[in-house]
């Protein structure tokens, strides 16, 4: 598969030559060159290899579902209709390098509390295993009861002592377990709901998902696709699956007649400013270029919430 920041850099270069008025099959051509490992290239040689044969670039993407999105596809398609590929490649480009951005300085949040995490646990085990058992002699010479506190760390650390491979046993075990429970869908539900509700955490979710969404729409509202249309695409950007869920149901409520606004408005963990922009995108008409703003703004404030986890 080709990985979300090589797909960034294909749709980036593509629409860089494609810019240049060359023809798909040498515009993939020379992106192919720049994917040394050989199962990337062999995917964009089979994609240029598609073209030749007649199918749109569009739908030879559709055959590798794991490198490239649904949403990434309905952008070319649409691009394809309206004549402007180039444009719709560099729209792909720009949704997923802000969505690394942001994934990426959300990772680079939790390195810090992995850290410090990391750091007591092992202080906490020098103290079990070292420390404790040279200063238990002291009070056995002299003849005195230690404190209830550091009793319990002897007995802490002879479990740890007599016992660390049945430890190391058991959270292999929980480990193994949380891995698989999470590939079921009810589980991963409940636990997507419970990241939501972590303070400052939760909020910064909440507005890379809302950016992610309002920016994938926007891009696919300007590309020409009808809005149930965008958002069947849109709906399955989410990384959340509360979010997904809402928004699969929204879809069906738009084709039935409601706005976008109110088909969300019960998802309560939706930035209300976000939806406040999609209500004056609907009132203006402007539905897209709000969308967009409303992007900006959840990208913002998601950033603001990563610099409090950074911080804090």
């Amino acid at each position: 598969r080709i990985p979300r920041k090589s797909a960034a850099l294909f749709y980036r270069e593509l629409a860089v030559m494609l810019g240049a008025e060359l023809r798909i099959e040498q515009a993939l051509a020379i992106v192919e060159r720049l994917f040394p490992q050989k199962a990337q290239s062999t995917i964009i040689a089979d994609l240029r290899e598609k073209i030749r044969q007649g199918r749109s670039l569009s739908s030879a993407l559709r055959d590798y579902p794991e490198s490239f999105e649904s949403f990434e596809v309905a952008l070319l398609r649409n691009g394809e209709v309206r004549g402007d590929i180039a444009g719709a490649a560099a729209m792909a480009a720009d949704l997923l390098e802000r969505s690394l951005a942001v994934r990426g300085r959300f990772i680079s949040a939790m390195i810090y509390p992995a850290i410090l995490a990391f750091a007591a646990t092992a202080a906490i085990l020098v103290v079990a295993l070292v420390l404790a058992p040279t200063i238990l002699p002291m009070y056995e010479r002299g003849g005195a009861s230690p404190p209830l506190a550091f009793s319990a760390l002897i007995v802490f650390s002879n479990i740890l002592r007599g016992w660390w491979w049945a430890l190391l046993l058991l959270l292999a075990a929980a480990a193994a377990w949380f891995g698989r429970a999470l590939r079921g869908e009810d589980f991963r539900r409940r636990v997507d709901k419970a990241a939501l509700a972590i303070p400052v955490i939760g909020a910064a979710i909440a507005n890379s998902e809302a950016a992610r969404v309002s920016r994938t729409l926007a891009s696919l509202l300007k590309a020409g696709a009808p809005l149930t249309d965008a958002l069947a695409e849109a709906s399955e950007v989410f990384g959340n699956s509360a979010f997904r869920d809402h928004f699969r149901g929204a879809r069906d409520r738009v084709r039935q007649g409601d706005s976008l606004s109110s088909a969300i408005a019960d998802l309560q963990v939706f930035p209300a400013t976000v939806r406040h922009f999609i209500v004056v995108g609907e009132q203006t008409g402007r539905l897209a270029d709000m969308l967009s703003h409303a992007a900006g703004y959840a990208e913002a404030s998601a950033t603001r919430s990563i610099d409090r986890i950074m911080t804090s």
